[in-house]
């Protein structure tokens, strides 16, 4: 991320996905098939992400399917 010149080259499928977050939305995090540990450590990824200011420390990267919802209450 921080050097331009530099490529990753894997062997197997990858995806990424860019998420804008508003700082008082809430995450709701859904990983089908994972334990409730793994599912609570994602959370704890995703709000120790949400709170960095260095844009490395902002990346949160899993080995399985998930999704992230942010969820606004009105109010």
């Amino acid at each position: 991320m921080r050097n331009p010149d530099y490529a990753v080259v894997l062997n197997y499928e990858c995806r990424v996905d860019l998420v804008e977050i508003y700082p008082d939305a809430q995450m709701l995090v859904i990983a089908p098939g994972q334990s409730l540990e793994e599912i609570k450590k994602l959370r704890a990824q995703v709000e120790a992400a949400k709170a960095a200011t260095d844009p490395v420390e902002r990346v949160v990267a899993v080995n399985f399917d998930c999704r992230f919802d942010s969820v606004s209450y009105p109010g």
